[in-house]
């Protein structure tokens, strides 16, 4: 009996689990990915239909994890007091609650800020580990955010990387159309190649054949030549 494959898990799968489990499809108006909508990238960011925004830090090891403070250092400071001076000042926009997502047992409650909410995520689906405090009353903006502004460029930039993947898709299948009258070529001589090497046996031995026979004549020849005594 074989043992259970660990799952590898990449940001890109806990995100497929964060659209299917985090929140039922009736709840949520946006569901928006790897994109600035705040002075950062959000991994994740759901928003309700009453305008509640959930955002899902996702990490993938331990030094991942402990590497989102010193690299985005600003943000926890935004999110700790909700005033920075610098990069955020009193009254930035943020979202109402903020989660960290990480494979299951990666980090502990003890280790999350307290204003986080932590979520395990398992191949069956996603556990809520910690809840996560509300950061702010502030109901998402979509206007004062530039989500149409943002969605639109978005909506360009894959629509670039989809064409460039069509080329490429396409100059694929060329040379899978080329390599496929490559394949019947080569197999067309393959065959006639094995046609020849059947004839060339074929003419080996009647080669064998003639040989032995003049062989043999000419011992009967000889036989017949020879002197009475």
């Amino acid at each position: 009996m074989g043992t259970l494959r660990k799952t590898e898990w990449t940001e890109k799968k806990i995100q497929d689990k964060l659209r299917r489990y985090f929140m039922s499809p009736s709840t949520k108006k946006y569901e928006i990915t790897n994109l600035f909508i705040y002075g950062w990238e959000s991994d994740y960011l759901a928003i309700t239909k009453s305008m509640v925004a959930y955002e899902v830090e996702i990490k993938v090891s331990k030094a991942d994890f402990k590497n989102d403070f010193k690299n985005k250092q600003d943000k926890h400071l935004l999110f700790e007091d909700g005033n920075m001076i610098g990069k955020f000042p009193k009254g930035s926009s943020m979202p109402n609650y903020f989660y960290y997502a990480v494979p299951d047992g990666l980090i502990g409650v003890d280790e999350v800020p307290d204003y986080a909410g932590l979520l395990y995520v398992q191949p069956w689906g996603i556990t809520f580990v910690k809840q996560a405090k509300k950061l702010t009353d502030e109901k998402f903006d979509p206007v004062r955010l530039y989500l149409a502004d943002k969605f639109y460029y978005n909506m360009l930039s894959w629509q670039r990387k989809y064409e460039e993947v069509i080329d490429s898709a396409n100059e694929i299948k060329e040379l899978k159309r080329q390599l496929k009258g490559v394949n019947k070529t080569f197999n067309d001589y393959e065959e006639l190649i094995g046609n020849k090497e059947w004839e060339i046996s074929d003419l080996k031995d009647e080669i064998k054949r003639l040989k032995y026979e003049i062989e043999r004549r000419d011992n009967q020849d000889s036989e017949r030549n020879v002197p009475e005594k």
